[in-house]
């Protein structure tokens, strides 16, 4: 077997424990130790079934108004009955009741940190722990029809 050029090894990419919001705005050098404590914890969210956007879309001013800076759609109103663990989304005009279930193995929830070097490249350098996913809540039952 014959290879085309040199073999390139992997780089390697660490990984940031979570910091706390305090800590945030501060640093982290390649030596230097922070106080780690526990990440928060998030819910995935699985729907089945397909999601169809809008037609049109509004005007870009009118966007901004609606979607704020980041462009952002809501896509529902989400509940969870604590009494009998029974998440609940409001899309439109739909009411869907889904189940909470553990993950087999969790998920960790990690936000790409860059580096800008001096001649204005962007480039990987870290992973930041931000959240730990061990449960879903699962929409997998057919829709019902909201009526006034």
């Amino acid at each position: 077997m014959t290879t085309t050029g040199p073999v390139q090894s992997s780089k390697v990419i660490p990984v940031r424990p979570y910091q706390a919001i305090e800590d945030a705005d501060k640093t982290i050098e390649e030596n230097e130790t922070t106080s780690v404590c526990s990440p928060p914890e998030y819910v995935m969210i699985e729907l089945n079934g397909e999601l169809i956007p809008p037609v049109e879309y509004p005007s870009s001013d009118t966007c901004r108004t609606i979607l704020g800076k980041d462009d952002a759609i809501e896509l529902g109103k989400l509940r969870l009955d604590t009494k009998n663990k029974k998440p609940t989304i409001t899309i439109g005009s739909h009411i869907v009741t889904g189940s909470v279930q553990p993950l087999k193995q969790p998920f960790c929830l990690m936000e790409k940190q860059y580096r800008v070097d001096d001649d204005g490249h962007r480039s990987l350098h870290s992973y930041q722990i931000k959240g730990i996913i061990k449960q879903k809540y699962l929409f997998n039952s057919y829709p019902k029809v909201i009526t006034q």
